[in-house]
């Protein structure tokens, strides 16, 4: 796997130790600082020969609200892994803050480790670059994530953890609107 030896794949404001770990896996292009909206734009599904992966880009005219549509953001990984061992993975794997498979019939992935959500890391916002081009910087809520309101896991407290598979998609579907939008209570009207 390659290595993350260029600057331009580490945020500035990540400590080494972020990257570090003892098998030297974090280290991995994979576990960086920036992800990809990999669940709307480019997934995987098992469509593949003999039930394998395939990668399933998403073409640009699919995508009806390219200034509201998500591309790359700072991302944290999987925030379960990161709760019980310090370790950031998948973090090229930005999740939404619902994994729609049931609408887009992606597969779930590494969910045992939990989301990898957009990462506040930035006085309390996430960098955020869109498919226009524009960039912003957002909070978790700004971009339909619910906070855990319980953010401890293990007894280290976590900023920026979600709840799982709740949330509003409007921002990462291409599409402007998710009419599947659901909070603690049951779907989010729009």
């Amino acid at each position: 796997m390659d290595r993350i030896d260029n600057d331009v794949f580490r945020d500035p404001t990540h400590d080494v130790e972020d990257f570090t770990a003892d098998n030297g896996e974090i280290k991995a292009l994979r576990n960086g600082s920036y992800g990809y909206n990999y669940h709307y734009l480019g997934n995987t599904r098992d469509q593949g020969p003999g039930g394998s992966a395939a990668n399933f880009p998403v073409r640009d005219a699919m995508v009806r609200a390219h200034s509201r549509t998500v591309s790359f953001a700072d991302s944290m990984g999987n925030q379960n892994r990161i709760a019980t061992t310090g370790n950031r993975e998948h973090a090229y794997t930005l999740d939404p803050p619902r994994l729609d498979t049931e609408h887009n019939g992606a597969t779930t992935f590494a969910q045992d480790d939990g989301p990898s959500p957009a990462d506040p890391r930035h006085g309390g916002k996430a960098t955020v670059a869109f498919l226009d081009g524009h960039a912003s910087r957002m909070t978790q809520i700004e971009l339909g994530y619910i906070p855990d309101p319980n953010p401890s896991a293990g007894g280290r407290p976590v900023v920026g953890r979600v709840l799982e598979d709740l949330g509003d998609n409007a921002l990462w579907n291409g599409l402007g609107f998710d009419a599947f939008a659901e909070d603690e209570g049951g779907l989010i009207r729009p």
